[in-house]
């Protein structure tokens, strides 16, 4: 009987060495998916863990909170004028004009005093000064005594007045800004997600918050009123966006930065219908 054949010898395979070619497709396959999951940039980053929420309404007391937080702990710096005699920078000047508008009447708010911060905003400046200072009587009337309020430096009185930038803000600037970035998005097609982006990268414009939140001023309640025009705009009622656009004017001529291109899309508007 033949003895059986010997198996054939079959050689050892040799094991594969890292970053062969056969391991890239997989690596790639790893770079890739953390590309995908990593923030493009520090806001995406901000909003990366809400990027999968179903509701814009979980988001926004988010974004709300995080950029207010922010707006109050920028005035826990100093600002221009303080403690500098004889004419204490933009917050004296807001603090005297809410002094003569409560005091005074209307004939003589643009005529009173004008070397000692005279009142130089268009009217609906002056009666909101109106309104904030017949607030603030309300809890300490000294604050704004004529004549003897001059150069008061009661840190109640700035924690009043910050808390009103404040409060101005989140009445016009912020709803203006979450309406028409919402309008806006939609229009475009732009993901709940991204426009939230967009939104926070509004609401934390680094001169709106230095300005108005550390030197007392109260900018943002004009650029509401022409936020609120541009989306009145988009939306085609263009005698809202007027009316807007006229308050914000009536507010802060610096409005009038904005008013030959709102007056060429009102125009166009109008002869196009």
């Amino acid at each position: 009987m033949a003895g059986s054949s010997p198996l054939p010898h079959k050689p050892r395979r040799k094991g594969k060495k890292p970053g062969s070619a056969t391991e890239k497709p997989l690596r790639t396959r790893v770079a890739n998916a953390t590309l995908v999951r990593a923030p493009s940039f520090p806001l995406a980053a901000f909003l990366w863990p809400a990027r999968r929420s179903s509701s814009q309404w979980e988001v926004l007391p988010l974004v709300l909170m995080v950029v207010g937080l922010f707006r109050w702990a920028a005035g826990l710096w100093g600002y221009s004028g303080f403690q500098r005699p004889p004419m204490f920078g933009d917050y004296e000047a807001q603090r005297h004009w809410m002094e003569i508008t409560t005091h005074l009447p209307v004939s003589q708010w643009y005529f009173h005093d004008l070397q000692w911060w005279g009142l130089d905003y268009p009217p609906l400046t002056a009666y909101h000064s109106w309104l904030l200072g017949k607030v603030g009587a309300l809890i300490n009337p000294d604050w704004f005594a004529l004549y003897t309020s001059r150069g008061i430096e009661d840190p109640n009185l700035k924690v009043f007045m910050r808390a009103t930038v404040f409060i101005s803000e989140y009445l016009t600037y912020a709803p203006a800004a979450i309406v028409f970035v919402r309008r806006y998005s939609r229009l475009s097609s732009v993901s709940q997600w991204t426009a939230s982006v967009a939104l926070v990268a509004i609401l934390m414009q680094p001169s709106t918050i230095l300005i108005d939140h550390v030197h007392f001023q109260y900018n943002t309640v004009m650029l509401g009123l022409v936020l609120a025009s541009m989306s009145s705009m988009l939306a085609e009622r263009y005698k809202w966006a007027a009316v807007f656009f006229v308050g914000a004017l009536g507010f802060k001529q610096m409005a009038l930065y904005y008013a030959f291109p709102v007056f060429a899309y009102l125009l166009g508007g109008a002869f196009s219908r």
